[in-house]
């Protein structure tokens, strides 16, 4: 079990280390778990090890309010939540690009976090996030529908190809991030066509 202190605020975090080894280092993946009776646990006994196994250095954390972490008065704005995990990333020296996994609130920080700092996330999985729009800040804050995102792939993505486009784009994936899309889409596809009954082909 790890302590620190994120903006004044006792925080509980763990750490599960890389299993194996990969070519280039292991990746670190940041899990962000959703608000209520959630903690850390939910992905330290459950994602992390399969995680670690597959040769990544997994970072879980519990939330300000939540699980061993110190409970405030106050405090509980998305902003909030945002800040305490730059400086949690800061405070244990995550320099590089992180993948970032979050779950329900958690995946509103997490795209929120990766439409403000690009540069510290390499992806962003969503697992059962249920507000559909980010916080971000470009020209001046403002906040982004889900449904009307376009993740703009790599430094050369032509965003005047569609009219209108680069008024919703988001600048975040790398060219091996949408591949790693096309293939989901892809397999989610095959999937659905091998699933028999018609209103159960989701994906």
């Amino acid at each position: 079990m790890g302590m620190i202190s994120v903006n004044g605020l006792r925080t509980h975090y763990q750490w599960m280390r890389a299993k194996t080894s990969r070519p280039g280092g292991a990746p670190t993946v940041v899990c962000v778990h959703g608000i209520g009776y959630d903690s850390l646990a939910s992905f330290y006994l459950t994602l992390a090890s399969p995680l670690s196994e597959a040769g990544a250095d997994v970072l879980t954390y519990d939330l300000r309010g939540h699980g061993r972490s110190e409970r405030p008065a106050t405090g509980y704005t998305l902003g909030h939540f945002l800040n305490d995990l730059e400086v949690l990333l800061d405070q244990l020296d995550v320099t590089g690009p992180v993948h970032l996994v979050g779950n329900s609130f958690g995946g509103t920080v997490a795209f929120s976090f990766a439409a403000n700092h690009p540069d510290r996330v390499a992806s962003v999985i969503g697992i059962d996030t249920q507000a559909k729009e980010i916080e971000y800040i470009g020209e001046g804050p403002g906040r982004l529908k889900y449904d009307q995102l376009v993740l703009a792939v790599g430094t050369n993505a032509n965003l005047d190809l569609v009219k209108g486009m680069g008024q919703y784009a988001l600048p975040l994936k790398t060219l091996g991030d949408a591949l790693f899309l096309r293939n989901r889409v892809i397999s989610r596809l095959e999937q659905a066509e091998l699933q028999p009954v018609r209103e159960l082909r989701r994906w």
